[in-house]
């Protein structure tokens, strides 16, 4: 017995040596103070993770692309649209406006479709025939020139383009202006937006290019 109440109060005096030895790295309340231990502790410890609070993981994506909902775009014989943009950039096999069958070898993390926000759309309800602008006599000029393929088409799709732009002094037809006319196409491309939106593995990003072509002069 004398042995070994004479070894407890060895260790027990050790233990007060040792802790009055150290300095004090807790708080009246008994947690650790993470200041004080930096001079103690001034290696990096072996948990990479450890205090790291920025961002590691890279994300791949796309913030300017256009589709045929772009005037010159859809002109210049760009066919796939806002829904065939989403397919591509998340993986998906699409056919190219050339009959090219294309796929990305690594998927996008996010896409912006910002087609020009002026004409949004107007090219292709033109180039379909959209009964609504059927009604205007030029529009319905350059749906049949454009729909003859050929230098026809090429010379009808840049008229367009440079009517749009101020640069003929050619006033439009008020219908392309029309509110639900312009609201139908933006709808559209929202919808698109919500289909292919995929949180925590593809990012469809809803905006436009703001395009300005005042006096003929593109500001965009």
């Amino acid at each position: 017995m004398k042995t070994v109440r004479f070894g407890m109060t060895v260790l027990a005096a050790l233990l007060m040596t040792f802790a009055f030895a150290l300095p004090v790295y807790a708080d009246s309340a008994g947690s650790i103070v993470k200041e004080d231990l930096k001079e103690t502790f001034k290696k990096p410890g072996y948990s990479p993770y450890g205090g790291r609070s920025f961002p590691t993981r890279v994300l791949w994506g796309d913030t300017h692309l256009h589709t045929s909902n772009s005037l010159d775009a859809r002109a210049a014989g760009v066919r796939l649209g806002p829904e065939e943009a989403f397919r591509f950039a998340r993986g998906e096999e699409v056919v190219s406006s050339h009959g090219e069958i294309l796929r990305l070898s690594r998927p996008l993390d996010f896409l912006v479709v910002s087609d020009h926000s002026d004409a949004m759309g107007t090219m292709n309800e033109i180039i379909k025939g959209n009964p609504r602008l059927m009604r205007e006599p030029r529009l319905r000029e350059w749906n049949e020139r454009i729909n003859k393929g050929g230098q026809t088409a090429y010379k009808a799709a840049l008229e367009v383009v440079e009517t749009f732009a101020g640069g003929t002094g050619e006033k439009l037809p008020d219908v392309l202006f029309e509110k639900d006319f312009v609201r139908s196409i933006w709808e559209r491309y929202l919808k698109t937006c919500e289909k292919y939106n995929d949180p925590g593995r593809f990012t469809t990003v809803i905006g436009y290019e703001w395009t300005s072509t005042d006096k003929g002069n593109n500001l965009h």
